[in-house]
């Protein structure tokens, strides 16, 4: 290989202009042919890792200082020029002979502005993440709530570990990241590890914080921060990378990541960065409970090198009341752990006066997306994750169960005004004329020890509401069964049979669905109907789930009415209307089987949940009328002017024309 065709001098490989010479020579003898392209390849890789060495940045990056400062802002971002660039570009503007005088004035205060911009990024980890941070969906700025300015809040406490619970999708892991950065700005020798619950989160916000830590705008704030590799004696991977710091002879990065349960024996840190580190197992798996909070204790916490400079940040969303997060609480609460600062009340959505959710973000959630979860989720689930508190694992999922007038013997007809039965009757002819199903829960054995198939009649309304209209259980005879239902459709009582198929349990399905269709064509009736069969986890597919798991799923939509059933006509003593339960034995069984749960017999809870789990998406939606804005918490006044500040630099004036407006949002590049 010839190689003093490529050479450089060491003193010359920090030269952009040098290197960029040598690079078009290379590529004109590969045009000549006097070069091969794998010779090329490899003398174009020790340019690059040479310069990357010396000076720190892309050699790609720093060829525009070659270009003329004002045809530099052609092709970037002025918010990416560092101090050093923009005193370029100042003097080139300044020297500008025969420019207007207003339009040289006015360029030169966009660079004052930019400064003015920078000055402030560089004073505060949230100031700095405005500059910095982007969004992950369209690349813009990052746009701050009120909730993001708690968190920063929080970090500011340099003497205290802390523990912040917030709503999931709320920037706890966007703002941490902020955290993160400007933390390794302003001390480099600082050593921090992430923990997530699993191993590749991990990795994935590693690649992240190097993007970031390589971009062009943190390098105009922090020239001086850079991230080393092997040419630098440095490790640089997926899992731990190390940047240009002081304490060189540290055998720790500065950022290396970890799976909540991965080995970091042996290493020390100066700070350890927890994001959610419980999976959602944790809320029903008592081991991974305890082997969490195990090892947090023994391995995770006894890592930070000095316990009185060192600190432990942590965000996450609960799952269970002896989780991580809850252990650390109640640890705090009963004197056992010192020197936490928890925050969990502070990020909860709460309700107003007027029992309207009050948004913590509401730019980007208004009060209907919590009124939507909460209609959707069990209470359980949305306590945990919006209220954040975790109930009592042994509480019931369903309390409240919500009844229609159906029994026609029911005496209360009689009391009812003339508007007030008319009212009803309407409702019992819609569901009369609804789509009539029977979901069915096959036993899986036969015999006298079996256990019952459980069969519940539903009828579903043009508006979209179940409401159940009788419920069976017959003994474990697949063979008796299919008889009966054969005479279901005969008898034109069901449009549709929905079946679970599940293991030994399909066998069953498949000879009931061979056997109706035999019947039907013997009989020469024609049914417009469908047997579906269906496994556990439900019409979307996914892992199979437990009859727990599908109730939990289900029920707040048994909660808040969305699936109802057969009642009595029940007077208050305020004269008002109510509803109770049918005085049927056997509906009284399969409510008594749902509010149980899991205790006793439980074959017609998932007759109920598979048929709500198959038509979920045709259930009422909650309204996106109601757009109301949230009542938003205290904002720092100098966090609001600093915020304004920022802002105001970031957009250029509008007294310009619009050519050179258009050209200055160019050079601004992407802003809130």
């Amino acid at each position: 290989m010839p190689t003093g065709n490529f050479d450089v001098a060491e003193s010359e490989s920090g030269d952009v202009r040098l290197c960029l010479i040598k690079i078009d020579k290379i590529n004109k003898q590969v045009e000549t042919g006097e070069m091969k392209a794998t010779q090329a390849k490899s003398a174009l890789e020790v340019l690059e890792k040479s310069f990357l060495m010396i000076r720190g940045i892309p050699i790609q990056q720093a060829s525009k200082e070659c270009l003329n400062p004002i045809d530099r802002l052609e092709d970037t971002d002025i918010l990416e020029m560092g101090e050093e660039a923009l005193g370029k570009l100042e003097a080139a503007i300044a020297g500008i002979s025969g420019l207007a005088i207003q339009k040289k004035n006015r360029w030169l205060k966009l660079i004052a502005r930019i400064r003015a911009v920078q000055i402030e990024a560089r004073k505060s980890a949230m100031a700095f993440w405005i500059y910095v941070g982007r969004t992950s969906e369209k690349n813009e700025i990052f746009d701050m709530a009120p909730v993001h300015y708690g968190y920063f809040d929080v970090w500011k406490d340099d003497n205290s570990n802390s523990l912040i619970m917030a709503p999931p999708g709320h920037g706890k892991t966007t703002s941490l990241r902020g955290q993160v950065l400007y933390t390794v700005c302003k001390n480099p020798d600082r050593r921090i590890l992430i923990c997530y619950d699993t191993d590749d989160k991990a990795q994935k916000e590693v690649v992240l914080l190097k993007n970031y830590l390589n971009s062009g705008r943190l390098r105009a704030l922090y020239p001086e921060i850079w991230v080393l590799d092997r040419n630098d004696g440095a490790q640089n991977s997926s899992k731990r990378f190390t940047v240009n710091r002081p304490n060189i002879g540290s055998r720790e990065p500065t950022i290396e990541c970890a799976g909540i349960m991965s080995k970091v024996n042996g290493n020390g840190y100066d700070e350890i960065v927890i994001d959610d580190p419980c999976p959602e197992t944790v809320a029903y798996q008592p081991s991974s409970r305890m082997a969490i909070n195990v090892k947090f204790n023994t391995v995770i916490e006894e890592r930070l090198r000095d316990p009185a400079n060192s600190r432990i940040r942590m965000i996450c969303t609960p799952w269970h009341a002896d989780d991580l997060a809850g252990m650390i609480q109640k640890d705090v609460r009963e004197g056992r752990r010192a020197g936490w600062h928890i925050e969990v009340d502070r990020f909860a959505i709460k309700e107003d006066d007027d029992g309207e959710p009050v948004s913590i973000w509401p730019q980007r959630y208004k009060p209907h997306h919590y009124t939507a979860k909460k209609l959707k989720l069990n209470r359980n689930q949305y306590a945990r994750l919006y209220e954040l508190k975790c109930l009592a694992d042994e509480e019931r999922l369903v309390n409240t169960f919500h009844y229609f007038p159906y029994d026609e013997d029911d005496r209360g007809w009689e009391k009812l005004s003339e508007p007030q039965a008319a009212r009803y009757k309407e409702v019992l002819d819609g569901i009369k004329n609804g789509e009539m199903w029977l979901s069915i829960d096959p036993s899986a054995t036969a015999g006298k020890i079996s256990s019952k198939t459980a069969v519940t009649k539903f009828s579903i309304t043009a508006k979209g509401y179940i409401f159940v209209l009788d419920a069976w259980e017959f003994p474990g005879n697949p063979v008796e069964m299919q008889d009966w239902l054969v005479e279901q459709v005969v008898l034109g009582k069901v449009h549709r049979i929905l079946v679970e198929a599940q293991g030994g349990m399909k066998a069953c399905a498949v000879l009931w669905e061979e056997y109706i269709w035999k019947q039907l064509q013997a009989r020469k009736i024609k049914w417009a109907g469908s047997i579906i069969q269906v496994q556990t986890q439900g019409k979307g597919g996914g892992q199979n789930i437990g009859k727990a798991r599908r109730l939990q799923n289900t029920a707040a939509y048994i909660e808040r009415g969305f699936v109802r059933f057969p009642g009595r006509i029940r007077f208050l003593k305020n004269g008002s209307v109510d509803f109770a339960c049918s005085k049927s034995e056997r509906i009284i069984k399969l409510i008594d089987q749902i509010y149980n749960f899991p205790s006793g017999t439980n074959d017609g809870v998932d007759t109920v949940t598979q048929m709500l789990i198959y038509n979920e998406d045709r259930l009422p939606q909650v309204s996106d009328v109601a757009t109301q804005n949230g009542t938003e918490q205290f904002i720092d006044p100098i966090k609001a002017a600093c915020k304004k500040q920022l802002s105001e630099a970031l957009r250029p004036q509008t007294s310009a024309s619009d050519g050179e407006q258009k050209w200055c949002n160019t050079l601004l590049g992407q802003v809130a």
